[in-house]
Protein backbone atom coordinates (compact mmCIF):
# COMPACT_ATOMS: atom_id res chain seq x y z
CA UNK A 1 0.00 0.00 0.00
CA UNK A 2 1.30 3.40 -0.61
CA UNK A 3 1.11 6.36 1.77
CA UNK A 4 2.99 9.81 0.03
CA UNK A 5 4.10 12.10 2.23
CA UNK A 6 4.66 15.35 0.46
CA UNK A 7 6.90 16.84 3.25
CA UNK A 8 8.96 14.17 2.23
CA UNK A 9 8.55 14.49 -1.20
CA UNK A 10 9.36 17.81 -1.67
CA UNK A 11 12.85 17.34 0.38
CA UNK A 12 13.70 14.56 -2.35
CA UNK A 13 12.95 16.82 -5.38
CA UNK A 14 14.94 20.15 -3.49
CA UNK A 15 17.59 17.64 -3.35
CA UNK A 16 17.38 16.56 -6.78
CA UNK A 17 18.20 12.82 -5.77
CA UNK A 18 18.79 9.96 -8.53
CA UNK A 19 17.32 7.39 -7.01
CA UNK A 20 13.78 5.90 -7.57
CA UNK A 21 11.32 5.83 -4.58
CA UNK A 22 8.23 4.94 -3.48
CA UNK A 23 5.95 5.13 -0.53
CA UNK A 24 4.98 2.44 1.32
CA UNK A 25 2.71 1.45 4.88
CA UNK A 26 2.89 -2.13 6.72
CA UNK A 27 -0.19 -2.17 8.19
CA UNK A 28 -0.33 -3.36 11.99
CA UNK A 29 -0.55 -6.92 12.56
CA UNK A 30 0.16 -9.50 14.98
CA UNK A 31 4.02 -11.88 13.76
CA UNK A 32 4.99 -14.94 16.05
CA UNK A 33 3.33 -13.70 18.60
CA UNK A 34 4.51 -9.84 18.91
CA UNK A 35 2.64 -6.61 17.93
CA UNK A 36 4.01 -4.91 14.80
CA UNK A 37 2.38 -1.48 14.94
CA UNK A 38 1.66 0.08 11.65
CA UNK A 39 4.81 1.77 10.24
CA UNK A 40 5.24 3.97 6.98
CA UNK A 41 8.49 3.67 4.61
CA UNK A 42 10.68 5.06 1.73
CA UNK A 43 11.20 2.01 -0.62
CA UNK A 44 14.53 3.59 -2.12
CA UNK A 45 16.03 1.51 -5.67
CA UNK A 46 19.11 2.28 -7.68
CA UNK A 47 21.74 0.26 -9.27
CA UNK A 48 25.17 -0.28 -8.09
CA UNK A 49 28.13 0.38 -10.71
CA UNK A 50 28.12 -3.48 -10.88
CA UNK A 51 24.63 -3.44 -11.73
CA UNK A 52 22.98 -4.90 -8.72
CA UNK A 53 19.80 -3.67 -7.94
CA UNK A 54 20.04 -2.58 -4.57
CA UNK A 55 16.84 -1.89 -2.33
CA UNK A 56 16.52 -0.06 0.90
CA UNK A 57 13.69 0.73 3.22
CA UNK A 58 13.79 3.90 5.39
CA UNK A 59 11.22 3.85 8.10
CA UNK A 60 9.76 7.43 9.26
CA UNK A 61 6.73 8.77 11.40
CA UNK A 62 3.90 10.88 10.23
CA UNK A 63 4.44 13.03 12.83
CA UNK A 64 7.51 14.18 11.83
CA UNK A 65 8.27 12.97 8.86
CA UNK A 66 11.87 14.59 7.68
CA UNK A 67 13.31 14.16 11.18
CA UNK A 68 12.67 10.67 11.76
CA UNK A 69 13.13 10.05 8.50
CA UNK A 70 16.52 11.50 8.48
CA UNK A 71 17.76 9.70 11.46
CA UNK A 72 16.63 6.51 10.37
CA UNK A 73 18.76 6.96 7.14
CA UNK A 74 21.64 7.58 9.42
CA UNK A 75 20.81 4.77 11.21
CA UNK A 76 20.56 2.16 8.26
CA UNK A 77 24.38 3.79 6.59
CA UNK A 78 25.92 3.14 10.07
CA UNK A 79 24.39 -0.64 10.67
CA UNK A 80 25.79 -1.12 6.91
CA UNK A 81 28.42 -3.88 6.38
CA UNK A 82 29.70 -3.75 2.70
CA UNK A 83 31.57 -7.22 3.74
CA UNK A 84 28.46 -8.67 5.20
CA UNK A 85 25.95 -7.45 1.91
CA UNK A 86 29.07 -9.16 -0.40
CA UNK A 87 28.82 -12.41 1.72
CA UNK A 88 24.97 -12.54 1.46
CA UNK A 89 25.81 -12.66 -2.81
CA UNK A 90 28.53 -15.15 -2.89
CA UNK A 91 26.47 -18.09 -3.05
CA UNK A 92 24.61 -16.26 -6.33
CA UNK A 93 28.05 -15.27 -7.80
CA UNK A 94 27.49 -15.88 -12.04
CA UNK A 95 23.66 -15.74 -11.75
CA UNK A 96 20.83 -13.12 -12.14
CA UNK A 97 23.53 -10.25 -13.31
CA UNK A 98 25.32 -11.26 -10.22
CA UNK A 99 29.26 -10.15 -10.75
CA UNK A 100 31.62 -13.74 -10.65
CA UNK A 101 34.26 -11.99 -8.75
CA UNK A 102 34.33 -11.98 -5.61
CA UNK A 103 36.84 -8.98 -5.32
CA UNK A 104 34.23 -7.20 -7.57
CA UNK A 105 31.02 -7.73 -4.82
CA UNK A 106 33.34 -6.43 -2.26
CA UNK A 107 34.08 -3.54 -4.50
CA UNK A 108 30.17 -2.79 -5.72
CA UNK A 109 29.24 -3.25 -1.81
CA UNK A 110 31.81 -0.49 -0.59
CA UNK A 111 30.58 1.73 -3.86
CA UNK A 112 27.19 1.28 -2.45
CA UNK A 113 28.13 1.92 1.07
CA UNK A 114 29.74 5.25 -0.71
CA UNK A 115 26.28 5.72 -2.70
CA UNK A 116 24.13 5.38 0.81
CA UNK A 117 26.26 8.23 2.17
CA UNK A 118 25.64 10.88 -0.81
CA UNK A 119 22.08 10.39 -0.45
CA UNK A 120 22.09 11.23 3.17
CA UNK A 121 24.26 14.60 2.41
CA UNK A 122 22.05 15.29 -0.53
CA UNK A 123 18.70 15.16 1.77
CA UNK A 124 20.75 16.78 4.36
CA UNK A 125 24.09 18.65 3.88
CA UNK A 126 24.39 19.28 7.33
CA UNK A 127 24.36 15.77 8.90
CA UNK A 128 27.56 15.53 7.07
CA UNK A 129 29.50 15.88 10.62
CA UNK A 130 26.75 13.81 12.48
CA UNK A 131 27.61 10.79 9.52
CA UNK A 132 30.95 10.80 10.17
CA UNK A 133 31.14 11.39 13.93
CA UNK A 134 32.62 14.83 13.32
CA UNK A 135 35.94 12.81 13.28
CA UNK A 136 39.01 13.69 11.15
CA UNK A 137 42.02 12.32 10.05
CA UNK A 138 45.20 13.20 11.54
CA UNK A 139 48.34 13.71 9.40
CA UNK A 140 49.93 10.44 10.90
CA UNK A 141 46.76 9.07 10.21
CA UNK A 142 47.45 10.29 6.69
CA UNK A 143 50.88 8.84 6.32
CA UNK A 144 49.68 5.69 7.50
CA UNK A 145 46.96 5.56 4.92
CA UNK A 146 49.29 6.34 1.96
CA UNK A 147 52.13 4.48 2.82
CA UNK A 148 49.08 1.72 2.95
CA UNK A 149 48.04 2.63 -0.61
CA UNK A 150 51.36 2.33 -1.98
CA UNK A 151 51.32 -1.00 -0.90
CA UNK A 152 47.96 -2.18 -2.11
CA UNK A 153 48.70 -0.30 -5.70
CA UNK A 154 51.36 -1.71 -5.88
CA UNK A 155 49.94 -5.54 -5.97
CA UNK A 156 47.30 -3.77 -8.76
CA UNK A 157 46.83 -4.83 -12.11
CA UNK A 158 43.54 -3.40 -13.07
CA UNK A 159 45.13 0.41 -14.66
CA UNK A 160 42.39 1.70 -13.61
CA UNK A 161 42.78 4.14 -10.78
CA UNK A 162 40.69 7.01 -11.13
CA UNK A 163 37.90 4.70 -10.44
CA UNK A 164 39.68 2.73 -8.01
CA UNK A 165 38.25 2.69 -4.23
CA UNK A 166 41.67 3.15 -2.77
CA UNK A 167 42.33 6.35 -4.60
CA UNK A 168 38.69 7.42 -3.96
CA UNK A 169 39.11 6.60 -0.16
CA UNK A 170 42.90 7.99 -0.58
CA UNK A 171 41.70 11.30 -1.66
CA UNK A 172 38.61 11.90 0.88
CA UNK A 173 40.92 10.73 3.41
CA UNK A 174 43.37 13.75 2.15
CA UNK A 175 40.60 16.05 2.19
CA UNK A 176 38.85 15.42 5.61
CA UNK A 177 42.75 16.24 6.95
CA UNK A 178 42.92 18.98 4.80
CA UNK A 179 39.61 20.27 6.16
CA UNK A 180 40.29 19.44 9.79
CA UNK A 181 44.01 21.03 10.14
CA UNK A 182 42.77 24.28 8.45
CA UNK A 183 42.10 25.51 12.05
CA UNK A 184 45.41 24.86 12.97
Amino acid sequence: METKNETLVKLFTEAGIDWAYSFRKECERDFNGRHIPERNFVEFDTSSPAGEDFLMDIYFDLENPVGSFIENMKEYYHSFDPEEHAEQLIERRGKNGVPDSIQELIDDAHAIDGMIRDLIFALAPKEEEAVTEGRTISMDELAEILDARDTLCAYCENNACERCIVTMLVNDAYNECLDGNEDE
